[in-house]
Order: structure tokens, then C-alpha cells, then sequence
């Protein structure tokens, strides 16, 4: 009787369970559609950060000219999108995505901004974005794609803004950019490059703002820039460079703004290095905190013999102890900053408090050296102040002579000891004498003895 009573029971609890989902079900396709008329804002339709999981119906957008499902949870984005023809942008950003139906965008055609950023997406069908010929900006950052396909981008040729920042991209393929030729801006920042095809912007005609920051290159990837002839904003902060020299930057004339910010293992800037950078106005290289010298003529045109012209000229918590006043015509740069750095006040560094800057920066810019000077502001000094004697100027070159005498000397007295305690202790022949068979022999004589050579052949040497 009990078994039956349990198997009763439990034959209602399924049958009760099975009723409950169904009608749970019910109910959430019956409030679905009052769930997102919540969303209707005028004309934005905005479902941004409200849990959502999965689209729960298939979407017609009547009204509106944007769609949000920012900050929510959707996994797939299986639905395909339909609208009246005046939506311009959608916003999937901060999801879960890993995948999107192949035509979920396809009745979209006057979309010109997509935000698919903050996912996991690591793979697109080829025709994902045919359908948005009208596609301006495709934002693509922070997801998990390790390869750009051309076709991908092959009906968007109106796209002028593209990131694909923050992805695992460690190769581009040569062709992978051919059909934008209006993009203007690229943003490639924070993935695994460590070169770039030769060839790979040589569509691009239109690029004028390139960020290659955060990645592997170990050198300035010239050759892949050299095709791009309005290049304006070239970022390459954060990379693994050790010294830059000439000639990195000669085939970039049409640069106007340089960022080298966040280099850890950048140790020197040579000669003449940004020679061939006609057009360099904006130099920003801070946060390089093994950077330690500056060559005097960096920025000097070695065909001219002049400096550029920067207009702004940014170089704050690096590890350079002095700077010339010779790098660069100081009384035409409009934005200096010095701050941050671990100046060595000597008579090198007077030109300094000549430098019109604001004064919340001049405070920044403290003495590290001489020790009588340390921690004051470099503007609080008078030119008289800033001294250079013999044993300051040459202390390297002293002690390092100082050290080189101790380890010769040491290195002498280890030789004489060996010769001293490893070697034999005999009486060395004169390798100049000739034997002629004569014999040692002691002789004593009124109690003193005697060494001498004797002929056995004459006898005893004692009688």
C-alpha cells in the first residue's frame, strides 16, 4: 500500500510540475510583449541592464531609431531584427555573446552604428554585415577574435571607424582591411601584433588615426605604414621596444601626433630619430620608467640642422635625469611637462627655469640630484644654484678608473701567489753554461764548507 500511495504521490508532483512550467511559459509570452513596451523611449528602444537572457519573441522595431540590450545576459543572438527602416544604431554591448545568427542584422539596412563590444565572440559568418551597406562604425572591442576575414567587411565600404581592440589578434592577413577604403580610424590597441604586412593599408587612403598600443612589436613597424599618405594620429604606446633610432620614423611624414606613453623596456631615444616627420606637432612619451636618455639631437633634422617645431611636448615620469636645451626651439612649444622625473640639477639644467609653464607643473618638476637639492622644484632655483665641479661631472669616470686598479691589483697578487706556492722550489742551471762533466762536491777548509765543481779524475777534492 505504501509503495502505491508513493508512486501516486509522485506521479502528482511531476504531472504538477509539468502544469507549472507550461504555464509559466504562458505567462511569459503573454508578458513579454508589455515587458518590452517597457523599453519604448521615444525614439529609443532601450532594454539595457535588465537581465535579460535570451530575446524572448521575434522582434519588429515599428518606431525608433535605436535598439539597446546593453549590460544584459544573451548568449546568442538568434533572432533576426526587423525594423521600419529608421533604425541607426544597436547596442549588444556588455553581454554574453558567442554567437549571431547569420541574418539576425539582415533586414537592418540603414543601420550605421553597431556595438558588439564586451562579449565573447570569437568567429563571424562571412555574411553577417553583407545587408548594412550603410554601415559607419562597428565596434568590435574586448571580445575573443583571433582572425579578420576581408569578406567579413566586403559590403561596408562606407565603414569610417573600426575596433578591434582588446582582442587576441596576432596576425592580419594582407588582405583583411582591402574593402574599407573610407575607414578613417582603426583601432587595433591591446592585442598579440608583432608586424604588419607591407601592404596592409594600401587601401586605405583615407586612415588618419591608427592605435597599435598594447602590443608585441619590438620595432617600428615602418614598412607596413609607409602606404597610408594622411596618416594624423599615430598611437604605439605600451609596446616592447628597447631603443628607437633612426631611421623608424623617416616614412612617416604626414604623422602629426606621436604617443610612445607606457614603454617598460624603452631605455634610449637616439640621434635624428624622428627624422623624416615633417609634420610632428604632438609628442606625448610618458610613463616610460626605464628611460634614461634623450639624445640632444632627436628631434634634429639632420638635412636642416634645425628642431622640429612641436607645439606640444609632453615627457613626464620617465627615468631621464637631464635634457638639452638644445632639443628642441623651447620658446615656440606651447604645452611643456617635465613633472615626474628624477632631474639632476647641475649647470646642464639651467636653461630650464626659462620654460614658460603652468604652475601646478612647474611644482612637479623636482631635483633628484645633487642631494643638496633634492626634492626642490627646479623653478625655485636661481641659475647660480645649478653647479657642476670636477669630481660631479667625472665621478663615473673615477670610480670606474678606481675599480679597474683594484681588480688589476688583485688580479697580480693572485698570479705572484700562485707562482710563489704551485711551483717547484729548485735551483734553477744556467741554461747558458756548458757541462763539461764536472761534478758538486762540498770541500771543507779550516771549518768552513765550499761548493765547488771538481774533475773526479784528479782525485779526492778533501786531501
Amino acid at each position: 500500500m505504501n509503495y502505491h500511495l508513493k508512486q501516486l504521490v509522485l506521479i502528482i508532483i511531476i504531472t504538477t510540475t509539468i502544469t507549472l512550467k507550461i504555464n509559466a511559459g504562458n505567462l511569459n509570452s503573454s508578458l513579454s510583449d508589455d515587458f518590452l513596451n517597457q523599453c519604448f523611449n521615444g525614439d529609443e528602444f532601450d532594454c539595457s541592464s535588465k537581465d535579460i537572457e535570451k530575446i524572448p519573441v521575434p522582434l519588429f522595431f515599428s518606431t525608433g531609431n535605436s535598439i539597446k540590450f546593453a549590460y544584459n545576459k544573451i548568449s546568442d543572438l538568434d533572432q533576426q531584427l526587423t525594423d521600419n527602416g529608421n533604425v541607426i544604431k544597436i547596442d549588444f554591448s556588455m553581454n554574453k555573446l558567442r554567437n549571431i545568427l547569420e541574418s539576425a542584422f539582415s533586414n537592418l539596412t540603414s543601420v550605421e552604428e553597431i556595438d558588439l563590444s564586451h562579449n565573447q565572440l570569437w568567429l563571424f559568418d562571412s555574411e553577417t554585415f553583407t545587408s548594412l551597406s550603410n554601415l559607419k562604425s562597428l565596434d568590435l572591442g574586448f571580445n575573443s577574435i583571433n582572425f579578420v576575414d576581408s569578406d567579413l567587411f566586403r559590403e561596408s565600404q562606407k565603414l569610417t571607424k573600426l575596433c578591434l581592440n582588446k582582442n587576441s589578434l596576432s596576425v592580419i592577413p594582407e588582405e583583411a582591411f582591402e574593402h574599407l577604403t573610407n575607414l578613417e580610424e582603426l583601432d587595433l590597441n591591446d592585442n598579440q601584433l608583432k608586424e604588419l604586412p607591407d601592404n596592409l593599408f594600401r587601401y586605405n587612403l583615407k586612415l588618419r588615426t591608427l592605435h597599435l598600443s598594447g602590443n608585441n612589436f619590438i620595432s617600428i613597424p615602418s614598412n607596413g605604414l609607409k602606404e597610408i599618405p594622411n596618416l594624423y594620429l599615430l598611437d604605439l604606446s605600451r609596446n616592447r621596444f628597447t631603443r628607437l633610432r633612426y631611421p623608424a620614423f623617416e616614412k612617416l611624414s604626414k604623422v602629426t601626433v606621436l604617443r610612445l606613453d607606457g614603454q617598460n623596456e624603452l631605455r634610449s631615444i637616439g640621434p635624428h630619430t624622428f627624422q623624416g616627420m615633417d609634420r610632428l606637432t604632438y609628442f606625448y612619451a610618458s610613463d616610460n620608467k626605464n628611460l634614461r636618455f634623450l639624445d640632444s639631437k632627436a628631434f634634429l633634422d639632420n638635412k636642416t640642422d634645425k628642431p622640429m617645431q612641436l607645439s606640444s611636448f609632453v615627457f613626464r615620469h620617465n627615468s631621464v635625469t637631464t635634457l638639452s636645451g638644445q632639443l628642441l626651439d623651447w620658446s615656440k612649444v606651447g604645452m611643456v611637462d617635465l613633472s615626474g622625473n628624477p632631474w639632476n640639477c647641475d649647470c646642464n639644467l639651467d636653461w630650464m627655469i626659462q620654460l614658460e609653464m603652468p604652475n601646478e607643473l612647474k611644482e612637479r618638476v623636482i631635483c633628484d640630484h645633487p642631494l643638496y637639492l633634492k626634492d626642490r622644484s627646479v623653478f625655485n632655483l636661481t641659475s647660480e644654484q645649478f653647479k657642476c665641479s670636477f669630481l660631479f661631472n667625472h665621478e663615473f669616470t673615477i670610480i670606474g678608473t678606481i675599480l679597474l686598479i683594484i681588480t688589476i691589483s688583485m688580479i697580480m697578487v693572485v698570479f705572484l701567489y700562485i707562482v710563489v706556492k704551485l711551483l717547484p722550489c729548485s735551483k734553477f742551471r744556467n741554461p747558458f753554461r756548458k757541462n763539461y762533466g764536472y761534478s758538486k762536491v762540498k770541500v771543507s777548509r779550516k771549518g768552513k764548507n765550499y761548493d765547488l765543481e771538481w774533475d773526479p779524475a784528479l782525485g779526492d777534492p778533501n786531501n
